[in-house]
């Protein structure tokens, strides 16, 4: 939730964006992992983890 404060007060409205993709992502992420490989571990919790920070990098910088 700070993270959120943090991005609404330098960026404004436009950070909902940025949590909204996250999540979309994660969610996607795990729910394809959970049916791949029927299971969740920390290893592919690790790679959503550093692949949702480039989604929302990508984000902002579509964004600005």
């Amino acid at each position: 939730t700070s993270t959120l404060v943090i991005s609404f007060i330098f960026i404004g409205w436009d950070s909902l964006y940025l949590v909204a993709s996250a999540l979309m992502f994660g969610l996607v992420s795990l729910y394809y992992i959970q049916k791949r490989i029927d299971g969740i571990t920390g290893d592919t919790l690790g790679a959503v983890l550093e692949l949702t920070s480039l989604v929302v990098l990508f984000t902002g910088v579509l964004l600005k």
